[in-house]
């Protein structure tokens, strides 16, 4: 083993089956570097734990490995007893799990999860002296026992810890020194079993266990102190499998926890990051090439995410501002990537590690060691289940060279296979300017924190910025460095995402920023907003982190654009209301409502209630009251989110008074950002709207509310000059209420005549409203052409056959293609059916009742009431459908539909149609849903290649018929455009008449 000067990693060794050798620091002692953490997360067949002493008959039901019950990985350990009544108050059965041996000393830890039917199951460990002598037999050396942590919690994982060893052990210390009427030597005293009592008391109890850790224990080739205080080779008997990798009964070794420059220790332990023992709450934000970094520090960041291949510089001003590191690392072998929409790919599909990949990894590592400001290791964007070897590898080898700090990969899918590879898994989507609803990315954030895995510690970007694919569809261009408009989210929006990630269990939040959120023009509203919910995410922080349990949504009775949140946890319990109204993820409505009222569930009666903002930490106590169903709030003023706290901690130093003392200290910062945020939001949608007026229809609103928003931001600087600065906070998110209700009233304006607000490209924000109504004006004096895209209506006799699994064919029109990929336990299937399979029975109409001769005063028609618009079906359709499949488990029992699809894909792709580039036409369709689509967020997709999937229709519920969508879209300067119709969720969708049709150079016919 080579020594380094602190700092440097060690070389990095890579055999047949990769593998990052040991490193050892000069300046660290050999006991620690001889010493290790034993973990398993009993993911090998067999059991651990033995049964050991016990004062109570019992019968083992069962004791075997179970894949029902996980808390991590994809098994546990499971033991089911039926037991007798105690006879004392000392009732005990013991189970044993023999550990390698840890010394008892300060840094000493040892903890394992257990979910159990009963509260009551116990920890302990079995402690030796081996300086002392048992009285009961002198060939053997004195023990005891040291008691910790007991289950609480019923049917939930909890972790049980062995909390300071070493003062239990004092403790014990003194009671045998009475007993034994003599001193008793402590010294190498150290834990050779870690101890289960699994009596709960009388009748059956059934108890998982799983993700077992003890450290540091003694590797197996240092000596274990005996009786006369020599060394012996001899090791206690480890479980089998002890040797195998992380998630067998693993021992790794351990290299002492590194510091930052100011002596601050990085760990992940219980499922937090905590920094010199104290939970941390991730406030990160994600380095661009722009910006200043003390600037982003004082709005309140904590964290910076860094590219790769940042600047040394960059590094070292980010530490030198007190800004943790969150780099992201080269993979080893990653030089072909992995396949997302196939099925899983096996392990030799997948490239192992070479000399530059592991050159790249080792010189990042030593990059960021420098400054020794790393909060965790990042492992790429969006990862699938196939790369799991190569990120697995790579996380094997970063902990490895630093063992104390975390690992996150940001998961598309496989999140609960890359849970147990490393400590951080994040969620990463841009919801914005799209067409999925927030109400949907909701579900996908609360389905992807659930695939993950009880208790894994899941943290969500947050969208605050316009993609570059979508302003080059826009604008022709790569990004907005050179244009006029601010084309960018609305910091309301930013709002809203950070409150609904809070909200679904993020136990950390990120940014992901562009280079203009300093720059007037492009971003200093969304860093202003996001400086005020980094305050927000402060004074909620001891709240999130005492969270024990997963959300639950709940609705709110006559408004039903707002949802709540409640999540409960050791320091009280957090209620989030959101509005997630439709249209949200494009202009959000004014979302403002007086008086709102929540009944929230089982609530203790002795805990007050608490609104939680900069500007005011507001008691709800008088707002609130008993009522069948929980507790009801009444909110005074709901405006977009809030915070709502119910919590007993009202101690001279508790909870309450810490956020007292913390809305004093920042509410002036608060009110001074909050009125410049004010003001350039104001002047933004004014000049917005100035642009609009030539262009779209009058808005008679529009001059009062530009009226009101101005005379509230009168009002909010006087109270800002006056050091009213409680009042101007509150003024200040008064002068958005206007604002929104403009944008929203011009926008709503504007869409009305679209059967979807992204069938044009220019309707799915404020800011592009005018390229909207410019386009909807040169298309009006377009005439359509004839339709190009074959087939489309499915009645075409040239067709190609696929066959099914169980031997059926099924049919597609010639030149149309199917594309499928799941990691679920589903069948896909994809082809043309008879139509009257999707034939809609339309209700009978109701007779009109007779009515009295009617005159009227003017001469125009007024329209009958028509049959809703149904489409030619003619005698075939296409079906997509997506079914559980029918297969048993080992046991023989039906397995259950999945009620979560982690990864399923069923496309049916058109033959691509060559269009003159930049030719405008119009896509057009009918699609059918007769269920609700279960498991995905996403449901039918039908998009086309030039606006992509994030622009497309989706639909998860039913339509109540055949529903017609019409896209308008400008052919890309490949020449070529076509249409996907994607299924990934459970159920059937049906799609017909499918055309492209061309806007042609001549008039529309009058």
């Amino acid at each position: 083993m080579r020594c380094h000067n602190r700092g440097n990693i060690g070389y990095l060794l890579i055999a047949i089956v990769p593998f990052l050798a040991t490193v050892s620091l000069c300046n660290v002692k050999l006991a620690f570097a001889q010493s290790s953490v034993h973990r398993n997360g009993f993911e090998s067949k067999q059991p651990f734990w033995l049964s050991s002493e016990n004062n109570v008959k019992y019968e083992e039901k069962s004791h075997s490995v179970t894949d029902a019950f996980a808390h991590r990985g994809t098994y546990s350990e499971q033991i089911i007893l039926n037991c007798d009544q105690g006879k004392n108050d000392n009732n005990f059965i013991f189970y044993t799990y023999k550990t390698p041996q840890a010394p008892i000393s300060e840094e000493l830890t040892a903890s394992v999860y257990i979910r159990g039917s009963k509260q009551g199951v116990q920890l302990l460990a079995r402690a030796v002296l081996p300086r002392e002598r048992d009285p009961q037999n002198l060939g053997e050396p004195l023990t005891v026992f040291l008691v910790g942590d007991t289950l609480k919690h019923v049917r939930s994982w909890q972790r049980l810890d062995l909390p300071r060893p070493r003062k239990l052990l004092q403790e014990q210390q003194q009671k045998l020194r009475q007993e034994l009427k003599k001193d008793i030597d402590l010294t190498d005293a150290y834990i050779d079993r870690l101890i289960l009592n699994l009596y709960t008391g009388p009748g059956t109890v059934e108890v998982q266990i799983d993700d077992l850790e003890i450290s540091p224990v003694v590797a197996p080739n240092v000596a274990a102190p005996t009786l006369n205080g020599e060394k012996s080779t001899a090791m206690p008997d480890l479980p089998k499998g002890h040797v195998s990798p992380p998630g067998s009964g693993s021992t790794v070794p351990l290299v002492t926890p590194t510091r930052n420059p100011k002596g601050m220790q990085v760990r992940f332990e219980g499922g937090k990051i905590r920094i010199d023992g104290q939970p941390f709450f991730p406030r990160v934000i994600r380095y661009s090439g722009g910006g200043n970094l003390k600037e982003l520090k004082d709005k309140g960041f904590n964290t910076l995410f860094l590219d790769g291949d940042t600047d040394q510089k960059v590094i070292d001003e980010a530490v030198g501002n007190g800004l943790w590191l969150i780099p992201r690392m080269p993979l080893l072998g990653d030089s072909k990537p992995a396949n997302q929409l196939t099925s899983r790919q096996a392990n030799s599909d997948l490239p192992v590690a070479n000399t530059n990949s592991t050159e790249a990894l080792t010189a990042a590592l030593t990059k960021y060691s420098r400054g020794d400001g790393v909060l965790a290791y990042d492992l790429g964007p969006g990862r699938s289940s196939e790369q799991i070897s190569l990120v697995s590898r790579t996380a094997a080898a970063i902990r490895a060279s630093d063992p104390s700090r975390p690992r996150s990969v940001d998961v598309w899918d496989g999140a609960r296979r890359y849970s147990t590879q490393v400590e951080m898994i994040s969620l990463h989507r841009n919801p914005l300017l799209t067409s999925l609803e927030l109400t949907s990315h909701r579900d996908f954030l609360m389905q992807r924190t659930l695939l993950a895995g009880e208790g894994v510690f899941t943290w969500s970007w947050v969208q605050t910025h316009v993609p570059d694919w979508q302003v080059k569809l826009l604008y022709g261009r790569d990004n907005v460095n050179d244009l006029n408009e601010g084309f960018n989210p609305t910091p309301e929006q930013i709002r809203i995402l950070t409150y609904l990630s809070i909200a679904c269990g993020a136990k950390g939040i990120g940014y992901w920023s562009d280079r203009f959120l300093t720059d007037v023009r492009h971003g200093k509203e969304r860093l202003l907003m996001m400086a005020l919910l980094n305050q927000e995410l402060t004074m909620l922080e001891p709240v999130l982190q005492s969270i024990r349990t997963a959300p639950t949504w709940h609705d709110v009775p006559g408004k039903p654009d707002v949802k709540f949140a409640v999540l409960r946890g050791e320091r009280g319990i957090l209620v989030i209301p959101v509005w997630l109204g439709a249209g949200s993820q494009f202009v959000p409505a004014q979302g403002a409502v007086g008086d709102l009222t929540i009944v929230v569930p089982l609530v203790p009666t002795n805990m007050a209630i608490w609104e939680i903002t900069p500007g005011r930490v507001q008691s709800l106590q008088l707002n609130s009251k008993e009522v069948v169903g929980g507790t009801k709030v009444v909110i005074p003023e709901f405006d977009l989110t809030t915070a709502i706290v119910f919590t007993n901690d009202q101690e001279q130093n508790g909870l309450v008074a810490r956020w007292q003392d913390y809305s004093q200290r920042v509410t002036r910062q608060a009110a001074e950002w909050a009125v410049e945020l004010a003001d350039l939001e104001f002047e933004r949608v004014k000049k917005q709207h100035a642009d609009l007026e030539g262009v779209a229809p009058a808005l008679d609103l529009a001059a009062g509310l530009l009226i009101q928003a101005q005379n509230r931001l009168d009002s909010a600087r006087s109270l800002l000059t006056q050091k009213k600065d409680e009042l101007a906070y509150q003024e200040s998110m008064r002068v958005l209420r206007p604002l929104r209700a403009l944008m929203r009233a011009q926008w709503e304006t504007a869409v009305k005549r679209l059967d979807f607000a992204s069938a044009s490209p220019y309707a799915v924000s404020y800011q592009t409203l005018p390229q909207h109504y410019r386009l909807e004006s040169r298309l009006g004096e377009l005439s359509l052409g004839a339709n190009l895209l074959r087939d489309g209506d499915f009645e075409g006799k040239s067709r190609q056959v696929f066959s099914k699994p169980n031997g059926d064919e099924v049919e597609l029109p010639q030149g149309w293609s199917v594309q499928q990929a799941t990691l679920d336990s589903v069948d896909l299937e994809a082809g043309l059916i008879d139509s009257k399979i999707a034939k809609v029975t339309l209700p009978p109409k109701k007779p009109e009742p007779k009515r009295d001769i009617y005159r009227p005063s003017s001469m125009s028609r007024i329209p009958e009431k028509s049959d809703p618009l149904q489409p030619d079906l003619g005698e075939s359709c296409l079906r997509l459908m997506v079914t559980a499949k029918d297969v048993n488990t080992p046991s023989g029992k039906k397995m259950y539909a999945p009620s979560l699809l982690d990864r399923t894909f069923l496309a049916v792709h058109s033959p691509p149609v060559r269009v003159q580039p930049g030719t405008w036409v119009r896509i057009s369709g009918w699609y059918y849903i007769a269920q609700p689509l279960r498991g995905s967020a996403d449901g039918l997709l039908i998009y086309d290649s030039a606006g992509g999937e994030s622009l497309g229709v989706r639909a998860t519920d039913i339509t109540q018929g055949w529903k017609q969508f019409r896209l308008y879209r400008r052919v890309p300067d490949s020449g070529t455009i076509w249409v996907s119709m994607v299924l990934t969720a459970m159920g059937q969708a049906f799609i017909d008449d499918l055309k492209i049709e061309p806007y042609l150079n001549t008039p529309p016919e009058k």
